[in-house]
């Protein structure tokens, strides 16, 4: 239950904090404005939708789904790193004096383990929020996120809200390995040298970037597969195989990193926030109970 509340704190904290430069990340991907830069397109998107609906649109599924995901996710990944054994990592003091990093690829395995599951809620709520924030581009059709899931579901079934189900999974598989293994074997380094307020939010930020970026291409295969306009016949719609083709052919290899610096950016700032929050709420939890 402890993991569970901190991470439903960092959930909400790191949501709402990103979710801006979520919003330009996914313009970048699944739109025309990817000539634009990032700073170019948020002037862009205040000037002609104002920063609420502009920036915000699309925000109930995600406070849900990464409330829900955050409370899962770290809640699943201190089962599974109890359940595998692993031990301390980072800098270890050996009896002669000598100091000794510790590498242990269970950490990995560990956050990895939390992909399959955590797509299962990931995958409808990045669907409709894609949606919602393409909303505003192509003709401003629903009305609410709520709406959104409504009316695809009246026109389109169950099966449309798991669109990019697959490609979704992957990119879980792969983030939360980098996510949770280098947040770990930093923090400990980190730890050594600064105070812990600045080790856990610094060690948060950098594993957030780098987890980002080692699934990117597969985020943004994702951004197309799910901000594509659905159509009524299931046959016709492009899954990841096609939508990577696609972007390959259109924009190039760097193509599948089209929005990488706002995601980026976002990953530091929102992964540091929710590892803190995480860590506050942890510690203030486990005092109380003391």
């Amino acid at each position: 239950m402890d993991h569970a509340f901190a991470g439903a704190f960092a959930g909400i904290i790191g949501t709402v904090l990103g979710f801006p430069l979520d919003t330009i990340k996914t313009r970048m991907q699944a739109t025309s404005s990817t000539n634009l830069g990032p700073a170019n397109l948020a002037f862009k998107i205040i000037r002609n939708e104002g920063i609420i609906r502009g920036f915000y649109r699309g925000i109930g599924p995600p406070i849900v789904a990464l409330t829900t995901l955050n409370t899962l996710g770290f809640s699943c990944y201190a089962y599974c790193k109890n359940v595998l054994g692993v031990g301390r990592v980072g800098p270890v003091a050996m009896n002669n004096g000598d100091i000794k990093f510790e590498f242990d690829p269970k950490v990995l395995v560990a956050g990895s383990m939390c992909g399959p599951i955590g797509s299962l809620i990931s995958t409808p709520f990045e669907f409709v929020k894609i949606q919602m924030q393409l909303d505003n581009v192509s003709g401003n059709r629903y009305s609410s996120s709520w709406n959104a899931v409504g009316c695809i579901y009246r026109e389109h079934g169950m099966r449309a809200l798991y669109t990019g189900h697959a490609v979704n999974t992957i990119r879980e598989v792969i983030f939360l390995a980098a996510y949770f293994g280098f947040y770990e074997h930093s923090k400990a380094i980190f730890e050594q040298k600064l105070p812990l307020i600045v080790a856990v939010p610094v060690a948060g930020g950098l594993s957030g970037a780098l987890g980002w970026m080692s699934c990117f291409p597969f985020d943004c295969i994702k951004a197309n597969v799910q901000g594509q306009k659905l159509s009524a016949n299931h046959n016709n719609r492009i899954n990841g195989r096609a939508a990577a083709l696609q972007i390959l052919k259109s924009k190039g290899f760097f193509g599948l990193y089209s929005g990488a610096s706002p995601s980026v950016l976002r990953a530091f700032l929102v992964s540091g926030s929710r590892f803190s929050a995480y860590e506050f709420a942890l510690w203030l939890v486990q005092d109380k109970e003391e």
